[in-house]
């Protein structure tokens, strides 16, 4: 985001607009708590590949 002194001030409301509606919205959705979870428990599915973890998950249906 540019500035504001190195806009014309004609799109001051533009800048507003741009901080109210895009700028602020990004930093919070970093504070989300659900958002937060991301990566959490990562280690616990490391050593085994997906197809074989769905595999293991199907091998008791009947």
């Amino acid at each position: 985001m540019p500035k504001r002194d190195e806009v014309p001030t004609c799109h001051g409301e533009l800048l507003d607009w741009y901080a109210t509606e895009y700028v602020r919205r990004a930093s919070a959705d970093t504070l989300d708590p659900i958002l937060a979870l991301r990566g959490l428990g990562k280690g616990l599915w490391a050593d085994e590949a997906a197809n074989d973890y769905v595999r293991r998950q199907r091998s008791g249906w009947q």
